[in-house]
């Protein structure tokens, strides 16, 4: 039996994990199945690019990617037309395996599918819709607005529990926190919800990590006797960037031998804030390099930094971040947020 592997997507092409995980787990996932066709569905507001299209189909060249309209969310109501558009999409195939991203997709998809040809669906969960709006929007004082995001997270709760609580598929959960979570609020049946493993980077040879810890410490002047943090992420507020500032500054205080390499696309933001903390030029580097040289950089370091805010949101996720320090054995320093870095603090 020809099989097509499907996936569904609602948080669009151009977000900066699509590489690493939409388009990696495929692609193990397809060899897992012994499938050829991998068919991307990602309902966009804009027009997607043909350089976007281009690239994506030179990562992976036996895929194909069809984009169809995304509508402002306004109640689970609102997914009619992209219901819809997805059901006619899916009467090509016959015979398909479904992968749906997050709540959006999972309904959407849970509504479209045809039970006759589609042999298995699998929802992923990968964080709360409903709380992370919620977190967004936690500084606004506006009593009118505040109301109106309050319909919202009540919108967004109703689109999870209907979304989950279909019997119609398995769910895949990004952490065994998140795991949990969806147990005790939604009711859901641990028997119906894995973990995910497929989107978790492999890891590298430590040769090719001491290579390319050689080869990018030469290229940035940086001592072979320095330890190395690393922050690779952005100055938004969730990602704490002054605590990362503040920790180094700490560390550096303790210890001259030591270097912050900082790989962000706000460059201007962290240079901004490491001059206002008054650490010495010769001890930091702040760059902004392509996806696929970020391993390599990150192979020049010894301890790699996430900071996050006390929040359930934080509590049952699985930065990415996390995994890439993961994949060259970088140690993690972190303020005790994350629930899977706590697992990891424990069994050590």
């Amino acid at each position: 039996m020809n099989e097509t592997l499907i996936s569904v997507i609602y948080d669009g092409i151009n977000n900066s994990v699509f590489e690493g995980q939409v388009l990696q787990p495929l692609r193990k996932k397809a060899q897992q199945y012994r499938i050829k066709k991998i068919v991307i569905i990602s309902f966009e507001y804009k027009t997607v690019s043909e350089v976007t299209r281009n690239k994506i189909l030179s990562l992976t060249p036996n895929i194909e990617l069809i984009i169809l309209k995304k509508f402002t969310f306004l109640g689970t109501w609102s997914l009619l037309p992209a219901i819809y558009k997805l059901k006619k999409v899916l009467n090509y195939f016959k015979h398909y395996k479904l992968f749906a991203r997050g709540p959006f997709a999972s309904f959407t998809c849970a509504a479209a599918l045809d039970k006759t040809y589609c042999s298995s669906f699998v929802m992923q969960a990968r964080g709360l819709a409903a709380d992370e709006y919620l977190y967004s929007k936690k500084k606004e004082k506006n009593h009118l607005k505040k109301l109106i995001y309050w319909y919202r997270i009540k919108q967004l709760r109703s689109l999870e529990k209907k979304a989950y609580q279909n019997p119609i598929g398995t769910i895949e959960s990004v952490s065994s926190a998140l795991q949990q979570y969806l147990i005790n609020t939604l009711e859901i049946q641990k028997k119906r919800i894995t973990v995910a493993q497929d989107d978790i980077p492999k890891k590298f040879e430590p040769a090719q990590v001491a290579l390319w810890k050689r080869e990018v410490r030469t290229q940035l002047h940086i001592k072979p006797s320095d330890h190395v943090y690393c922050f690779n992420g952005s100055a938004k507020p969730w990602q704490c960037p002054d605590d990362v500032v503040q920790f180094f500054l700490k560390q550096y205080t303790q210890n001259r031998n030591c270097f912050l390499l900082v790989l962000t696309q706000d460059v201007a933001t962290f240079q901004k804030l490491i001059k206002l903390y008054v650490i010495p030029e010769q001890s930091y580097c702040v760059l902004h390099v392509p996806h696929e040289d970020m391993y390599r950089y990150l192979s020049a370091c010894d301890t790699g930094l996430i900071f996050r805010e006390q929040h359930i949101i934080n509590w049952i996720a699985r930065p990415t971040k996390v995994l890439e320090y993961q994949a060259v054995g970088l140690n993690i320093a972190h303020n005790n947020t994350v629930e899977m870095l706590m697992q990891k603090k424990s069994k050590n």
